[in-house]
């Protein structure tokens, strides 16, 4: 055997040696109990710390009682109330009623969409890519000196023992963990999470093999391919969705003429409800406020604050009940498990280390990023209340002093926010990278002289920030007015704490929708099936063959959007109606009903109504 073989051989042996003590002392980890905080630790805890958080209790008794009835955050609440002029009056219908419902394909920079087409392995690669370091780092140099030294003597009988302690139960066949660092993966932009999404992911320096053994919960890795480079956040050039409406009852004349307005006019721009959290009590955009007032105490209560019907974990909601019962940090740690890696478990870990009133150091130990989210939240919130007054007030005609993009340099889709459906994570360089380009983008201000030859899908608002322009007009005077009213001035965007700092960017107004088809379908059961997805395909499922005597119609939308567009605010404008999933959950539940007698109707529909 050459010299190279051996190498290899041994290479890969203590590589084997060392990744099965690593998932050994995980699955130790794992399975070990976490010590539960019993409601006689809370009541103690609760004695001692009274006087410090009744002061706190009392500012949200009155918001927290009546949340059993709220149904959710709502569109108006965040600054959404405008449609399209000249638009149609819309029809009623139900969205996301099943994940099948809202599918989603991205579209990568070439304009290819990206789609699963096979689930086998692909051919290994000709040559191992692991540089020599990371090879060297299985074992201590001493252990290398003498591997050295058996592979250039010419002895058959040299050898050596390496002694390797093990710990922990045997491992099954079945179990395999895959051990990451979060920096490993990388995507190009985050989705719906109500939905079913096809989209491409990079897992640095790992095989197909190793990912092909994963079992993980409604998730499925296919068409595998080695690259030399990771992707990056914004690596896309869109998002195709395929959306199903379902319980459509107007007629197909009705259906058509909103569709075809949509196709002319477009819909309003606004960031949809996904930008900014499910929580009526604790939207996204309440830490980010209180970031950009430096109110770090504020911040952190709005991330650890109880949110009763928000779907979250039952650790996680126990942890933050306990926290804000007690604020004792360490007793609401003992609800999580061990491996937590939640935005509530880093705070609350940073709070037990450093002190339960460390509240500025608590909000450091969440990623740059995630912290970002926040401040951008209540950007999003302010652009979409301007841009709903502008409308409300000037109608869709360009008037003196709005801003359009300069003709040389229109690039412009919100790049560092450049995901469809909220949510998302960017890593430091994407971010900064991303505030640089746009400090240079070039605005023009419309003048007497040409705003006659201006089209209002070209105008473009600023996000609030401490380097954008502001429209030279009334305007301007509006976006001071909404952060008055939250005690915020221009100046707050500009932090002597960079990670806070705030460049701004800007986004257009209307946004225009791509390659627009629709069907109507029909169907029998409530739960039938009207999509199929990749996966499906794969298994050659087929969708039954429904006559149009059926008892449900549905509408089949088939579009694409540029990134950061959100696929629910074009529902909106062809619907007419709420997009909040507490509404459309309200809705199923009247349609059920409806099946049963009125009475039992009545009590939802009054919810609707009062939305």
């Amino acid at each position: 055997m050459g010299e190279q073989n051996i190498g290899a051989s041994i290479l890969a042996k203590f590589q084997q040696i060392s990744n099965e003590k690593e998932l050994a002392r995980n699955a130790v980890d794992a399975i070990k109990p976490v010590k539960e905080c019993t409601s006689s630790d809370i009541d103690a805890e609760k004695k001692n710390s009274q006087k410090r958080k009744s002061e706190d209790n009392r500012k949200y008794k009155t918001e927290s009682s009546d949340n059993s009835s709220h149904i959710g955050l709502s569109e108006k609440e965040v600054g959404i109330t405008e449609y399209v002029k000249g638009s149609s009056e819309g029809f009623s219908g139900i969205i996301k009623h099943r994940f099948s419902d809202f599918q989603v394909h991205e579209i990568d920079l070439e304009g290819n969409i990206i789609e699963l087409k096979s689930i086998g392995l692909p051919e290994l690669p000709e040559s191992d890519t692991t540089s020599e370091s990371e090879h060297r780092s299985v074992l201590s140099e001493e252990y290398w000196k003498k591997i050295d030294e058996v592979v250039s003597t010419e002895s058959d009988d040299a050898s050596f023992e390496i002694e390797k302690e093990f710990r922990g139960p045997p491992i099954k066949d079945s179990i395999y963990i895959l051990l990451l660092k979060a920096n490993a993966v990388s995507y190009c932009g985050t989705k719906d999470k109500r939905g079913k999404t096809t989209q491409r992911m990079c897992i640095k320096k790992h095989r197909a093999e190793e990912l092909h053994r994963l079992k993980l919960f409604q998730i499925v890795f296919g068409d595998y391919s080695y690259k030399h480079s990771c992707l990056r956040l914004g690596d896309l050039s869109g998002n195709k969705f395929t959306i199903a409406i379902r319980n459509v009852e107007a007629p197909d004349s009705q259906i058509n003429s909103s569709l075809n307005l949509l196709k002319e006019n477009g819909f309003i721009n606004y960031y949809g409800l996904q930008r900014f959290g499910s929580s009526f009590l604790s939207p996204t955009f309440t830490a980010g406020k209180a970031i950009l007032l430096k109110d770090w105490k504020k911040a952190v209560e709005s991330i650890l604050k109880p949110r009763n019907g928000e779907k979250c974990s039952l650790q996680v909601k126990k942890a933050r009940e306990t926290w804000w019962s007690t604020k004792n940090a360490g007793l609401a740690l003992k609800c999580l498990p061990r491996n937590d890696g939640s935005i509530e478990g880093k705070v609350l870990r940073a709070l037990k280390n450093q002190g339960n009133d460390q509240y500025y150091n608590a909000l450091f130990a969440i990623p740059r990023n995630t912290m970002l989210l926040y401040v951008h939240a209540y950007q999003s919130l302010i652009w979409n209340k301007v841009v709903s007054k502008r409308i409300k007030e000037y109608g869709f005609k360009p008037i003196v002093g709005d801003l359009i993009l300069d003709k040389h340099n229109e690039t412009i889709e919100d790049n560092k926010n450049c995901n469809d459906e909220e949510q998302e994570s960017e890593e430091s360089s994407k971010e900064e990278m991303s505030e640089k380009s746009i400090r240079k983008q070039k605005i023009k201000k419309i003048t007497a002289q040409i705003v006659t030859q201006i089209k209002f899908e070209e105008l473009v608002f600023p996000l609030p920030g401490h380097d954008v322009e502001y429209p030279d007009n009334i305007t301007a005077e509006w976006y001071s007015e909404f952060l008055a009213e939250d005690g915020i001035t221009f100046e707050n965007f500009k932090s002597a704490n960079m990670t806070f700092s705030l460049f701004g960017s800007y986004r257009k107004i209307l946004a225009k929708v791509d390659d627009l088809t629709w069907n109507i379908s029909y169907y029998n059961s409530f739960d039938d099936d009207l999509i199929l997805s990749d996966l499906d395909k794969l298994q050659n499922k087929t969708l039954p063959q429904q006559p149009e005597n059926s008892q449900y119609k549905a509408v089949i939308l088939d579009f694409k959007l540029k990134p950061s567009q959100y696929a629910t605010m074009l529902i909106r404008e062809v619907m007419k109606c709420e997009t909040a999933v507490s509404y459309h959950a309200a809705l199923t539940k009247c349609s059920h009903s409806s099946k049963e007698t009125e009475e039992e109707v009545e009590p939802d529909e009054k919810k609707l109504k009062n939305l």
